[in-house]
């Protein structure tokens, strides 16, 4: 059944498609036609503002995560106008900053879309498709959505800000079954989360964010039994220092002297391998002083963000191999409730960290058997557990998705893999490099699924950085016609 056809067709909804459609209506000089598909009810939620769980927080202050960056006060002051602050008291730490429910914020986004449906600058139409998309095709100009309910959406431009939706499992736990007692995939399955018996020895893989946010939510919950968080390289995330109004200087300085570090003598970008090792030696040199190494993880985020499309792929990969760890464990860093309460188990000795190489996992009855080597060791042991929860993150690999909408983009031949491995090949501008690795200068990909082409495209400071370098491409497109 043939639909309606639009200027831009965003293809999901979360924060990515919702600050993408905010943002065109308010930088657009024309009225343009503007369709969301996304299949939750409320736009702006996603995975990653959907959960309603307390202890899911952003782990930035609420005053940085503002969708408007002339304003960055701006979600704060709409926080404390709907006096959320009163309803979620945990939310403000010992120095004042507020670390919000990411579900708060998922609010703020969806009320910010709902405001420009109702009235924008451009005098533009932002219409919520609710179902999926599941197939594309291209009839003459016109790239043509196959819709999960049968209807046809049509798009002179198309900006993809979908994620692949799906955790990654770890290969030696694929033939574990999915809906068994012991091995829990989804670690954003609160439902099964919450019926994990309050005694149940707990086995979470991974030592990142998703996995503090479960242990946080399984002590919160009452859980009493033993809770081992397990990595390969046994990374935990950095204490946060203490934050005061110093903390983030940085956006005070001039572009040309952040930039200044990372560039040789022949005024292209040091190898990823030198600059770490510099800023290392400098994050060591503030905490000998006392001081915060805060700062110089900005320095790195500003590297990332702004030449990673420059580095060499050899570069890139190496990076990806060897520095993406101890960047992640400095980067994404902890809010600090969930902090203070996975610190206190661990103190009182329920809460452990390994670090190992799970090499086997077989049901024992209604438990898990796990075979490991330890980092460092040669013997294999063989742990039992009650259940193991998966909270390895994402899936960035296209191939393994089981979203039939980004098959169909490669399948047939609109967009191709990043060579990284992760996420689509895209160009400077955001469009899609097509399967005979030309850019497809009508369509554009946004979000999470750059990861390999910009890198740091999961936190949403870096996510609205590269929606707006990619905005007026998107209009120059749209108002084309």
């Amino acid at each position: 059944m043939t639909g309606s056809v639009h200027d831009v067709v965003i293809v999901g909804g979360g924060l990515t498609g919702a600050a993408t459609a905010i943002h065109l209506v308010r930088e657009a000089k024309t009225p343009l036609s503007i369709a969301i598909v996304e299949p939750n009810e409320q736009l702006g939620r996603g995975l990653a503002y959907g959960n309603p769980e307390a202890d899911h927080r952003l782990n930035g202050p609420g005053s940085r995560h503002s969708i408007y960056p002339d304003c960055l006060s701006h979600f704060h002051d709409w926080y404390m106008a709907q006096a959320l602050d009163k309803q979620d008291p945990e939310a403000c730490d010992s120095s004042g900053y507020h670390f919000t429910r990411r579900y708060d914020f998922g609010t703020y986004l969806n009320a910010e879309v709902r405001k420009h449906v109702a009235q924008n600058p451009s005098g533009s139409d932002i219409v919520h498709i609710v179902d999926r998309a599941i197939d594309v095709v291209k009839k003459g100009s016109l790239f043509q959505i196959a819709l999960e309910g049968g209807d046809i959406v049509s798009a002179r431009v198309l900006a993809v800000a979908a994620t692949p939706g799906l955790a990654n499992i770890p290969p030696v736990l694929s033939a574990l079954p999915k809906n068994g007692s012991a091995f829990l995939p989804d670690p954003w399955d609160t439902d099964r989360l919450r019926r994990i018996p309050k005694s149940a020895d707990v086995l979470i893989l991974g030592m990142a964010q998703t996995a503090s946010d479960v242990t946080a939510s399984l002590l919160k919950y009452g859980h009493t039994g033993p809770i081992t968080l397990l990595s390969r390289r046994g990374k935990r995330p950095r204490r946060r220092p203490p934050l005061n109004a110093n903390s983030y200087v940085r956006d005070s300085v001039p572009d040309a002297e952040k930039h200044a570090q990372f560039i040789g003598p022949d005024l292209t970008v040091k190898p990823p391998s030198r600059i770490l090792q510099e800023l290392r030696r400098e994050a060591h040199i503030r905490a000998d002083r006392g001081e915060s190494w805060v700062p110089t993880m900005e320095k790195l985020s500003e590297l990332i963000s702004d030449h990673w499309h420059t580095l060499p792929m050899a570069e890139k990969m190496r990076f990806l191999r060897h520095g993406k760890t101890w960047y992640d464990v400095h980067r994404f860093r902890l809010p600090p409730q969930i902090e203070s309460r996975i610190e206190a188990a661990q103190a009182r000795g329920q809460v452990s960290f390994l670090s190992a190489t799970i090499l086997d996992a077989k049901p024992n009855g209604s438990r898990l058997n796990v075979s490991l080597r330890e980092r460092a060791k040669r013997d294999v042991t063989t742990r039992t557990f009650d259940i193991s929860v998966n909270c390895t993150g994402l899936e960035d690999r296209l191939g393994q998705t089981n979203n039939p909408f980004l098959h169909a983009l490669i399948a047939r031949g609109f967009a191709a893999h990043h060579p990284t491995g992760s996420g689509f090949d895209v160009d400077i501008c955001g469009n899609a490099i097509d399967a005979k690795g030309h850019a497809n200068q009508a369509l554009f990909i946004v979000g999470p699924l750059t990861y390999g082409a910009f890198a740091d495209q999961q936190g949403s400071i870096f996510i609205l950085r590269r929606v707006l370098r990619v905005l007026p491409e998107i209009l120059r497109k749209a108002v084309a016609r």
